[in-house]
């Protein structure tokens, strides 16, 4: 079963989109509240969706159209399938933030329901891949981070992957606030050690 979401600002097709998707394995998941960018990206790894079907038109019950929260997801959740779904396709492409391979007539979610999930399991086989190869980098960096070799963005880097393939359940859970606490404690013995050394010169000094 592949698991996709769908944010539309209107709940009028929803039923008749998921009895279609079923015959094809999948399953439709709709997003009923109204939320934010970041909520959004919550609401993906807690339903550990593997897709989404965006409308292109959100408002008003939303404060950003389809193609704007595809551009933001696209960023944040590596690789993941975002499909746009317009009665103008012109309009989306003149945005130029969607590949027209993302873009779905609404037309096609009756007539040509086939194709359109035939599509989206395509997409979704190479997210599946993407993820496994995300993993791998993944584990291959956190084995550099583990031995100290790792600057800081590459470590803010390490904690976004983690936090996206936590949300899949493909790594296991790494306490990181103790990494910050280790490293407020490092960052103070070096505040201590300066104050010394700078006694020490202000003895000096005063000789």
């Amino acid at each position: 079963m592949f698991r996709i979401g769908f944010i539309d600002d209107q709940d009028t097709h929803v039923d008749k989109y998921k009895r279609r998707f079923l015959k094809y394995d999948i399953e439709l998941i709709y997003l009923e509240e109204n939320l934010n960018y970041k909520e959004i990206i919550n609401w993906i790894l807690d339903e550990r969706l593997e897709g989404l079907l965006i409308d292109y038109k959100l408002m008003p019950k939303y404060e950003f159209v389809g193609s704007s929260l595809v551009n933001y997801l696209n960023k944040k959740i590596f690789d993941f399938p975002c499909m746009l779904l317009t009665s103008f396709s012109t309009d989306a492409l003149d945005e130029s933030l969607v590949p027209e391979s993302f873009i779905l007539n609404k037309s096609d979610m009756q007539e040509g329901i086939e194709s359109v999930s035939k599509k989206i399991i395509q997409n979704v086989e190479v997210f599946r891949k993407r993820m496994k190869l995300s993993e791998e980098e993944y584990r291959k960096s956190f084995f550099k981070y583990k031995n100290g070799n790792l600057d800081v963005n590459q470590v803010d880097d390490l904690k976004e992957k983690y936090n996206i393939l936590k949300g899949y359940h493909l790594v296991e859970e790494y306490d990181w606030s103790a990494v910050e606490v280790e490293k407020e404690h490092e960052l103070d013995q070096a505040i201590d050690k300066l104050d010394i050394l700078i006694k020490k010169f202000e003895k000096i000094e005063g000789n």
